[in-house]
């Protein structure tokens, strides 16, 4: 993507807001080729799949090597870094990542000299009034201060907060946090390292943040500080986990879908000790085809639904898979699973349809077919072990309707719903 042309109309525009807002070093048509050039740089950052926050501080601290060292061009920066990633096509997580670390930038900026009466106002007004949450603290964490945002997302007032170490906030990890981020502070020669927390709330709820935390020295290099940077991530990470969710379980029915199973078997097949078993069983609806063509996909849906909830009354889902992948195609899979208990819970799983279900005219009897295996696990593939159960599946269903096998090595069980397992 070639970035001359917006990196310049981009640049007029943000020239115009900084010299509104501050005097410049130089002129305004001087300015908005430097930050031409300075912009040009974000837009290939942007470019990258493989977002570098680094690029946002820097650019934060190139403004403030302009001479823009009052804070009120952060707010006057926004609106044009906003319009930059939306240009760029660039997610709300590049663009408050890169919103966050331009912030960031300028304020080290500001540590560097000493700051006038008037940049301290300035400083003042931006602190207080961010929409990020920051805290300032002593070289221990103590927090020294913090502006509303950061008391809205812990939960506390500011006169709470005061003399609190910072790090206590975190609850039960805090001595972990407090560990990890000094050895990371001391091994970084940024002196700034970044991480995301699930920070516990005095009303017992939780909140995802996104923290950067960075170690400044006082400009006559007397005091260290500790800078705390807070963003709200739940949303994000409510739809991530909305999304991991969707993509690991069947809409219809809410059991794990084809994916899941594939990730729970190979979680069991990694994790397994030498000798260990699990039975995987294979099940589907002895002529569904029919009960779709006679009441529709409706009706046949609400039959799968029931149909699920009936199943998993039969398991304990603690420790015990149940898959729908699709059709009235089902997988249970029994971990660890020695060969008698295998045939209890699958003579359970088959008298879930004793019960008639309900059709539009009326009560009708459903039966299952079941094919399942009990197998070692270690040296296994995901693939082969759904196909001997399917192989099971199969030949349960050539012996008639309402039947199910259990294969265990070269043994094999088959049982009916309406007569007793018969040894073959």
């Amino acid at each position: 993507m070639s970035s001359t042309v917006p990196a310049r109309r981009f640049a007029r525009q943000w020239a115009a807001r900084l010299v509104a807002v501050t005097t410049p070093l130089c002129g305004e048509d001087e300015l908005a080729d430097v930050l031409e050039q300075l912009l040009a740089r974000v837009l290939i950052a942007l470019d990258n799949p493989a977002w570098d926050p680094a690029a946002g501080e820097n650019l934060g601290l190139a403004v403030a090597d302009l001479g823009f060292r009052s804070p009120a061009v952060i707010d006057a920066s926004l609106p044009t870094l906003c319009d930059v990633c939306q240009h760029a096509g660039a997610t709300s997580q590049v663009m408050t990542s890169l919103a966050a670390r331009f912030g960031l930038g300028v304020g080290r900026g500001l540590t560097s000299e000493p700051v006038t009466a008037h940049a301290a106002d300035g400083f003042e007004i931006a602190f207080r009034h961010a929409s990020v949450a920051m805290s300032i603290g002593d070289d221990r964490g103590r927090i020294i201060d913090a502006n509303p945002a950061f008391e809205r997302l812990m939960g506390y007032p500011l006169d709470e907060l005061r003399g609190l170490d910072g790090f206590d906030l975190a609850g039960d990890t805090a001595d972990i946090e407090r560990r990890r981020i000094f050895t990371d502070l001391a091994d970084n020669d940024s002196g700034t390292v970044r991480f995301e927390s699930e920070q516990p709330r005095p009303d017992g709820s939780t909140r995802w943040v996104g923290w950067t935390i960075t170690q400044c020295v006082s400009a006559d290099g007397e005091r260290t500080y500790l800078l705390g940077f807070g963003q709200d991530l739940t949303e994000q990470h409510t739809a991530a986990q909305r999304l991991h969710w969707q993509a690991h379980h069947d809409p219809l029915t809410g059991l794990t879908n084809r994916r899941g199973l594939h990730t729970e078997l190979h979680s069991l097949i990694s994790d397994a000790h030498p000798g260990q078993c699990a039975a995987v069983c294979a099940l589907d609806v002895d002529g569904f085809k029919a009960v779709n063509d006679t009441y529709g996909h409706a009706v046949g849906d609400q039959i799968l639904v029931e149909l699920a909830e009936r199943l998993r009354r039969c398991l304990n889902t603690d420790r015990e898979v149940l898959a729908r992948l699709g059709g009235d195609e089902f997988i249970v899979v029994l971990p660890p699973c020695a060969v008698e208990q295998a045939r209890k819970t699958i003579d359970l799983l088959h008298g879930a349809v004793v019960e008639p279900f309900i059709l539009p005219d009326g009560p009708r009897a459903i039966s299952i077919s079941i094919g399942a295996v009990v197998t070692a696990l270690t040296g296994r593939h995901v693939p082969e072990l759904l196909a001997e159960a399917d192989d099971c599946l199969y030949q349960a269903k050539a012996l008639g309707k309402n039947r199910w096998i259990l294969r265990t090595g070269a043994q094999s069980s088959t049982g009916s719903r309406d007569r007793p397992e018969i040894p073959r």
